[in-house]
């Protein structure tokens, strides 16, 4: 209820969280994570300050309780964007929790599910340290606690106020690009993904595979899933430097490396198996199901492979 209780800021950072609340009745009571906090928080008149600092990672919330009235906000401390993040469009609270679980850096929600639905929204994806954004009006960042917005300028004021909305511009000649090449290729122009200027949308699993060139990210689907699943372990996958290993018109290899981490991404989209010999690493392990015999890999049709370097013996004497 705006009338009564209404967040005036708020700033998260890596291990602090300050906001102001302002409650015109100055009776309401206020949780932090759901239990009383008397530390960081002083009234001045009908605004309540809060400096909350040493927060652990992860999602945390904030509550203003009065009898008829409650205002409810979280938000995610201590986890920054990853070079290129991976968003999931999402249509309700259990395709946010699942997108969120699958290791998705945001997910993407309509003003058309009104501020009820994206609020529970951002709360789930909030505790699995994931981040909302919106697609509408720029003012969902105060009223449904969004973390930024699609494709839309946040206004100053408003930006003052949050300092940590941001923005995700969508490249949409990436996006045709991409669309394209998965249609009808030829693979080879895909080296064209690593000049993008904003984030691009990919629809099924080879899109996906591909988008992981695009420098500034991408927005992906439910058959991307497993390749989201990778990059919570390779740093490579969430910003390595793309170097192509073979372009065809139907098929592609490209590594991703990063901090010593290097991971092969392989793209098939024949009508036939592709079989590849890499050249490193000679043991490869395979992320997502296709075959490896004898150092050969084989990436079934219309599927992707990621190929990672296999663990070096130890041979530490204890």
């Amino acid at each position: 209820m705006p009338a009564r209780l209404r967040l005036v800021s708020s700033q998260a950072t890596q291990a602090t969280w300050s906001l102001v609340l302002d409650d015109r009745a100055r009776g309401a009571s206020l949780l932090i994570d759901g239990r009383d906090r008397a530390e960081g928080c002083d009234r001045a008149g009908r605004q309540i300050r809060c400096e909350l600092r040493g927060m652990f990672p992860g999602g945390h919330t904030v509550e203003l309780r009065l009898p008829g009235a409650i205002l409810r906000r979280s938000v995610v401390i201590g986890r920054s964007w990853p070079e290129r993040p991976v968003l999931v469009r999402v249509r309700s609270i259990d395709d946010a929790k699942e997108a969120a679980e699958a290791g998705a850096d945001a997910v993407v929600g309509d003003e058309s599910l009104g501020v009820e639905a994206l609020q529970d929204i951002a709360e789930v994806v909030h505790a699995k340290s994931a981040r909302l954004f919106v697609d509408g009006r720029p003012e969902l960042v105060e009223t449904a606690g969004a973390d930024g917005v699609l494709g839309r300028a946040i206004p100053p004021e408003l930006l003052r106020r949050f300092p940590e909305a941001r923005t995700v511009a969508v490249d949409a000649a990436g996006t045709q690009l991409l669309a394209r090449l998965v249609e009808s290729g030829p693979l080879g122009d895909s080296t064209q993904l690593q000049r993008t200027a904003g984030i691009v949308e990919a629809h099924g699993l080879l899109a996906g595979a591909l988008a992981l060139l695009a420098p500034r990210g991408a927005i992906v689907d439910r058959a991307s899933f497993p390749l989201i699943g990778a990059r919570k372990r390779h740093a490579a996958l969430r910003g390595g430097t793309g170097t192509f290993l073979t372009t065809e018109p139907t098929r592609v290899g490209f590594t991703l490396s990063k901090s010593g981490d290097d991971v092969t991404v392989l793209v098939n989209a024949h009508a036939e198996p592709w079989s590849v010999r890499p050249s490193a690493p000679s043991e490869p392990l395979d992320l997502l199901g296709s075959t490896i015999n004898g150092g050969e890999v084989t990436v079934r049709p219309r599927d992707v492979a990621l190929l990672v370097r296999a663990p070096a013996p130890d041979h530490t004497r204890y």
